[in-house]
């Protein structure tokens, strides 16, 4: 089996939305995790996803689904 990834570039994509340095301890915002069955956006599929909402460094919200 080989395995196949990408990084994201960057100096062309923005990972975030803004540059601003936010206190995490303070912020609202979301972890979230995607399972799929491999690497290939053509041949594999998404089979899980999960969130998390933090505010004010304590989670207040979870969202998952098969």
């Amino acid at each position: 089996m080989v395995l196949k990834g990408a990084l994201v570039d960057e100096d062309k994509f923005k990972i975030a939305l803004t540059e601003a340095d936010i206190n995490l301890k303070t912020a609202t915002y979301v972890v979230y995790d995607v399972e799929t069955t491999g690497l290939s956006s053509i041949y594999d599929d998404i089979i899980e996803i999960a969130a998390v909402k933090i505010q004010n460094g304590f989670v207040v919200d979870e969202f998952s689904t098969f």
